[in-house]
């Protein structure tokens, strides 16, 4: 790596990037998240370095802003500064050097925090042993290491934006790059300007959660309270309306009047206490079934924008010359055998290719695609507006759909109408699946024919029509319909296959007896519990999070027939029983019962003792995501469970509160 700071000879000159440029950027990259809220305290952010050209002209750019205007807005909070990462992949010799050097130089900007991350390659590929310079897949395996890095430092400073500085040639080079590899045309939009943090999926927090947690805690950076003074000025506001003629001083308000803030979050819903709170507290009119308490959503983590996608690589050069910032050349980035990305570059700086693969046209190739695929989106957005989602359970995480009919008009509209149902298809089944990558348009080819007979083709004609299938991990079952045939689905996950490994999550109470000593009685302490501090993601849906009082060894795994009569056989209650019965056929019909998360104890437990025997066997404790449990379950062990992050437009049809 070799530092650079001089005088270069242009003959046209680029024009360095002015801070008001930038903070326009910023803006468009960055936008608030939840517009309702409002902040109470600014916010640092954070900035991925790797010492080059583009990422030392960023952080420049921002401590400029910051010095500029010290209240200047990224995302949902003013910026308080920038914490700047430097990710030490200890790759080669030297590295720990360079990476010294650049936190010395971000060191001298004013706003500016560096942090230097080293990498742990014994704990990522899981043994001391393996030299990860031998992987095959490094880039791969080093992406992922690095977001994951990035990602709960974030977590750790407080930190909900990341910026990355990747500009207009990088742009160029990733969509060339997946040109020649043949991705789909939404690929060749290239990189988004903002989206979710990769690579870091389950990770509590960092990936698409810890909202709730966030403006629940102590002091929290957003807040939906109102002020108090903004609620006296709202009183003053209406007397004054009610009685123009009046003059109001300050405190002089009728005394009958009273206007009050709404809280700032709804209250997190009572779970029942046992099966008997259920069937008497939360009746319906609807068969005398329980009505359940939606489970809260999750939402948040950590964004990372990219403002710098409009700006070629010159500029940003211009920028650190002008302004005398010095940055480092990573003389790697150069060997062209050593990444696709590199000999892409190596290709495109060493060869005049043919005008259509130059960056202009191969820019405005994106763009054509984006508005294109914006269009369509618009049209998905219509057909999803005619969607009844007659039912939507977190708890269960079953959905009951009736689809609006799609009739071909000729021509190419045939596939056109059937690129539109593809993605109404998936926008309706990301609520239910498992799976976090998107069904490929391509997959759903099948189904589309299934759903919308009208749109079949002699390729993908109408088969088994009126039957369950599944299409990834979510399984369609027709619904009796007083309509069209085959207009109600019923969405679920699908049972799982008997050659997978079942999910499933762990948590261990010290306090247990040695292994010899297995099947001593243990006693629970009321007194102490152990709390886990962050959420757990139980098969791509339900976060749960637990507080154990009772030495051993607590699992979450699907619920299994085998268990049902045990768990359900205790109860005396017959019409207790039968309820409960009933409740499950509305909520988890059929096999998406046993798709649904149990709490369990590895060993036995003497419930009127309230000790227990650690060792053989499993005992069902709890069915969490309905709030069932035995009475006393809470004097050995308590737990919370939300649902995954789901669209907002979804909960809004479903009428689901939500931030």
């Amino acid at each position: 790596m070799v530092m650079s700071l001089g005088s270069r000879v242009f003959y046209h000159v680029p024009k360095p990037i002015s801070v008001q440029e930038f903070a326009e950027a910023v803006r468009a990259a960055c936008p608030p998240r939840y517009p309702g809220a409002r902040h109470t305290c600014h916010r640092r952010i954070g900035l991925a370095t790797s010492g080059g050209v583009d990422s030392m002209a960023m952080a420049f750019l921002f401590s400029a802003l910051r010095s500029q205007n010290p209240n200047f807005m990224v995302g949902d909070n003013p910026c308080g500064g920038v914490d700047a990462f430097i990710v030490n992949h200890k790759l080669r010799d030297g590295s720990d050097l360079e990476a010294f050097s650049v936190s010395r130089e971000l060191s001298r900007l004013p706003h500016i925090r560096p942090h230097v991350l080293d990498f742990n390659w014994a704990v990522l590929l899981g043994s001391p042993d393996i030299d990860p310079r031998t992987l095959p897949n490094l880039e791969t395996v080093a992406r992922q290491g690095r977001y994951r890095s990035l990602g709960l430092k974030c977590v750790k400073e407080g930190i909900d934006n990341l910026f990355l500085a990747h500009h207009m040639d990088d742009q160029y080079e990733t969509i060339l790059m997946r040109l020649l590899m043949g991705h789909s045309r939404r690929g060749l939009m290239g990189m988004h300007a903002s989206k979710d943090i990769p690579e870091c999926y389950g990770m509590w927090r960092v990936h698409q959660t810890g909202f709730l947690d966030l403006i629940k805690g102590k002091n929290p950076p957003l807040t939906y309270n109102v002020r108090k003074r903004e609620v006296s000025q709202l009183r003053r506001s209406l007397l004054s309306e009610m009685q123009p003629d009046l003059e109001f001083e300050s405190g002089d308000v009728l005394p009958h009047l009273e206007i009050r803030p709404d809280p700032s979050t709804p209250a997190p819903e009572e779970y029942f206490a046992d099966i008997s709170s259920v069937a008497e507290d939360n009746h319906t009119a609807r068969r005398g079934i329980p009505e359940l308490a939606q489970l809260e959503t999750e939402h948040g983590g950590i964004r990372v924008c990219r403002p710098l996608l409009e700006f070629p690589k010159d500029r940003l050069i211009a920028t650190c010359e002008q302004n005398s910032v010095p940055w480092f050349e990573d003389s790697t980035n150069k060997d062209p055998g050593l990444t696709p990305r590199n000999a892409v570059r190596h290709m495109v700086r060493n060869y005049r290719l043919p005008e259509a693969l130059q960056r202009p046209a191969i820019l405005q190739m994106a763009g054509r695609i984006k508005d294109s695929i914006r269009e369509e989106e618009e049209e998905v957005r219509e057909l999803f507006d005619r969607t009844e989602i007659t039912h939507f359970s977190t708890n269960t995480g079953t959905m009951v759909i009736r689809l609006p009919e799609l009739m071909p008009t000729g021509g190419d509209d045939l596939a056109r109408k059937r690129t539109l149902a593809s993605l109404l298809l998936r926008k309706l089944m990301v609520p239910v699946d498992a799976n976090p990558d998107l069904p490929g348009l391509p997959t759903l080819q099948g189904p589309v024919s299934r759903l919308f007979p009208h749109l079949a083709t002699d390729a993908y004609p109408v088969v088994e029509a009126g039957k369950a299938f599944n299409c990834g991990d979510v399984l369609f079952s027709p619904l009796p319909a007083n309509g069209a045939p085959n207009s109600r689905w019923l969405l679920s996950r699908t049972p799982y296959p008997a050659t997978m490994p079942l999910p499933s999550v762990q948590w261990l109470r010290k306090g247990l007896p040695r292994s010899e000593h297995s099947g001593r009685l243990v006693k629970h302490n009321p007194e102490r519990r152990l709390n886990t501090k962050h959420w757990s993601l139980f098969d791509g849906r339900f976060w749960i999070r637990v507080h154990l009082r009772l030495p051993g060894i607590f699992t979450v795994e699907p619920w299994r027939p085998a268990d049902a009569e045990t768990f359900l056989g205790e109860r005396q209650d017959l019409p207790l029983k039968k309820r409960l019965k009933a409740l499950l056929s509305e909520y988890a019909p059929g096999k998406a019962r046993w798709t649904l998360p149990a709490l369990y104890y590895r060993g036995t437990v003497n419930w009127a003792t309230m000790d227990a025997r650690p060792g053989e066997g499993k005992t069902m404790l709890a069915l969490p995501s309905l709030g069932i449990h035995y009475p006393r379950l809470p004097e050995i062990v308590e737990y919370e469970v939300r649902y995954k992050k789901v669209d907002e437009d979804v909960l809004d049809k479903c009428k689901i509160p939500h931030f």
